[in-house]
């Protein structure tokens, strides 16, 4: 029993000695899977130096050189590791390319506003609107024009009085109003005047259609910013 014991004592310092072998320094720049794989040996080593260590003893108690801080210590995954879908805290699983590239591009879109999101009541009204005002016509793309488009109602005004649309929106005061007539549709856009909309100065109008004995109203915004990535520089931008 004693050479027993003595055996299991240089196997422990044996395997103290060699530990760091099965865990390499540079684990940590290998991603989360390497860092994973890593807990699991640490966990493995930990158990089996525990063995001996309980052979030494004689005590047949496995696990008792292991301390409740080195079990937790063994057991926990990785701080920047996503837990995996089952629950179980010690599968972690790394983030998916696919998301990742999701959040990014999710922290662009909120740099230009006419990437904005459109709240789910508000694409409601615009759908409701774009249904009404589409129109049968001869000539035109499709058959079908839509007399609710403002800026195509409103273009032949514009080139008369050679005005740029988007400043003369800009220059409106609340209240003020812009009004159209198509074939069946009449139109108006009313300036309710300037808002912090996500972070953005906006100047947000209201469009309102009327055919028939049938109305519909959707908002409609110019927002200070970037158009897109590939803009020079910042100006008013068309929001939905």
């Amino acid at each position: 029993m004693k050479r027993n014991r003595i055996l299991a004592a240089a196997a422990v310092a044996a395997l103290v000695t060699t530990a760091p072998l099965y865990a390499p320094a540079n684990a940590q720049d290998e991603g989360c899977a390497a860092r994973v794989a890593e807990a699991k040996k640490k966990r493995g080593l930990l158990g089996l130096k525990g063995s001996l260590m309980g052979a030494v003893r004689g005590d047949g108690d496995l696990g008792s050189d292991l301390s409740g801080t080195a079990v937790a210590a063994a057991q926990a995954g990785p701080s920047d590791c996503v837990a995996s879908e089952t629950g179980d805290s010690t599968r972690p699983q790394p983030v998916s390319a696919t998301e990742r590239a999701r959040r990014e591009q999710a922290a662009a879109d909120l740099k230009y506003p006419s990437r904005m999101a459109i709240a789910a009541d508000k694409k409601a009204e615009i759908d409701a609107y774009n249904a009404l005002g589409e129109v049968r016509c001869q000539g035109c793309e499709g058959g079908i024009t839509n007399e609710g488009w403002f800026r195509l109602a409103l273009m032949d005004e514009m080139r008369r009085t050679n005005t740029n649309l988007n400043d003369k929106m800009v220059s409106m005061a609340p209240g003020e109003k812009l009004r159209w007539t198509g074939s069946v549709v009449k139109g108006s856009m009313t300036a309710l005047g300037e808002q912090m909309v996500s972070g953005f100065r906006c100047k947000v109008f209201r469009l309102r259609i009327d055919r028939d004995t049938r109305s519909a109203e959707r908002d409609t915004m110019l927002c200070w910013g970037k158009a897109s990535e590939y803009a020079a520089s910042d100006k008013w931008v068309e929001v939905h």
